[in-house]
């Protein structure tokens, strides 16, 4: 969609969903009187649900070369970048709230503030156990590590599957193979099959396990646009502003409106969040970003390409400072100034993660 090595309008998107994906989790919106949020943040209480949907269109979508180009070294380090920071996120959170929960007694011991954490302390349920970071490390969702992880996790399996699948179907039938993969993918969800699959499991697995079936759609579908990139790059200035205009008016009528019924099953599932997601992708994507200054250019790129860094560490961060921090600043935890705290801290540490001069080191958090 853009001549220039970096899209700046996905970019962008990227930064802002990094930012509504931090709110899912450190701003209970729900909290306000009769679910009333003040003037002003409506529209960011609503997007929150759609960054995860519009992060795995994107990922695919711009990975849609390499997967076809079948290139093993390529894949050997995606997969090396997708487990670095998948196991040392979960493995630090392990190694911490082991520590905190035999160190302070009282630490999570407040369930009256709010927070949407749970220590071992809190809730013997969820303990820091090895059994917990194994299902952690196998599917990235436990209440006591995180279950931002479940992301990672996911992706990982989609990007095994579509390796298998760019190996297997001959070039001439791929766009076919992934309009399959799509359609199935929706039938099986639609169906009621993948509710019945997997809902009988604990929550560490069946939750993340069942959203592989949800994502394959954003998958299937951000490596089929994929194949259009040099089109995209070569539109005009008025059907780029067109697309703008289509895209954002089908995120805000789907937002505003239901047209899609919902199917049984995980979150992020049915065309409802997909086509909001697509909406959102082409009213970014095809911004015509050619005349902007090289500064804000180079600023955009800059803070986007911590986003998948700030969704990794939010949750680990934002516990530390609602249980450690917040009760001394007279920060409420959820609230939304304490939201934009850790969205503002977590980005700081990525940022100052990624001065250290070790590659292994930067790829934890960008």
């Amino acid at each position: 969609m853009e001549k220039s090595k970096f899209n700046i309008g996905l970019a962008l998107l990227k930064l802002w969903m990094c930012y509504e994906v931090v709110m899912v989790h450190a701003w209970n919106a729900w909290s306000y009187p009769k679910g009333v949020v003040p003037f002003g943040l409506g529209w960011i209480k609503e997007m929150r649900a759609y960054a995860v949907p519009v992060f795995m269109l994107i990922t695919f979508y711009l990975a849609a070369a390499n997967f076809r180009a079948n290139d093993g070294g390529w894949l050997r380090k995606r997969f090396a970048r997708l487990l670095t920071p998948h196991v040392f996120w979960s493995v630090l959170a392990f190694v911490t709230w082991g520590a905190l929960a035999s160190s302070f007694p009282t630490f999570g011991m407040d369930a009256s503030n709010g927070a949407f954490w749970t220590s071992a302390c809190k809730n013997p349920s969820t303990p820091v156990t090895f059994e917990y970071l194994g299902l952690q490390l196998l599917f990235g969702t436990t209440r006591t590590l995180g279950s931002q992880m479940w992301f990672q996790s996911v992706l990982i399996i989609l990007t095994g599957l579509f390796a298998v699948f760019f190996r297997l179907v001959k070039p001439r039938y791929v766009m076919w193979g992934l309009v399959a993969v799509f359609l199935g993918a929706a039938m099986v969800e639609h169906s009621g099959l993948n509710r019945w699959l997997f809902e009988g499991f604990r929550y560490e697995i069946c939750n993340p396990a069942g959203r592989i079936v949800s994502m394959l759609p954003y998958a299937a579908l951000g490596l089929f646009l994929g194949a259009y990139k040099p089109v995209f790059a070569a539109l005009e200035t008025g059907k780029r502003w067109a697309l703008v205009a289509f895209g954002a008016a089908i995120a805000v009528f789907l937002v505003h409106f239901e047209v899609f019924v919902s199917p049984p099953g995980f979150y992020y599932k049915g065309f409802k969040m997909l086509f909001i997601a697509v909406g959102l992708v082409m009213a970014f994507g095809f911004l015509p970003t050619g005349k902007l200054p090289e500064r804000v250019c180079a600023a955009i790129v800059w803070a986007s390409r911590y986003s998948m860094g700030v969704y990794f560490a939010h949750i680990f961060l934002g516990k530390l400072l609602e249980e450690l921090v917040f009760p001394h600043v007279g920060l409420v935890p959820r609230s939304f100034a304490g939201g934009c705290v850790v969205f503002a801290v977590s980005f700081a540490v990525c940022w100052l993660v990624s001065l250290v001069p070790v590659r292994r080191v930067r790829e934890l958090v960008s």
